[in-house]
């Protein structure tokens, strides 16, 4: 197993590709509440993306624990689009 050498251990947000599968980037968001997310997601995470020169229409937001039941380590090198 590769290990990605931008994962943070303390990621709790992840953003992914719809069509590969792969990560392309996480957050720790640890500190803030998930109401606050989900109403200011906008500053919160597309933003980032926009930044990132991403279009956020072809990523979903997802939580550590939302990867995990899907199967997806993201301790994993594999899971990232840019390994």
């Amino acid at each position: 197993m590769k290990t990605n050498s931008i994962y943070n251990q303390n990621y709790t947000h992840f953003a992914v590709n719809k069509t590969t599968g792969k990560i392309v980037n996480g957050w720790d968001y640890s500190d803030i509440d998930s109401w606050e997310l989900q109403q200011f997601k906008r500053d919160y995470f597309i933003v980032d993306l926009i930044d990132y020169e991403l279009d956020p229409k072809c990523y979903k937001i997802v939580t550590a624990k939302s990867l995990q039941r899907q199967g997806i380590d993201p301790t994993s090198g594999d899971n990232w689009a840019n390994q």
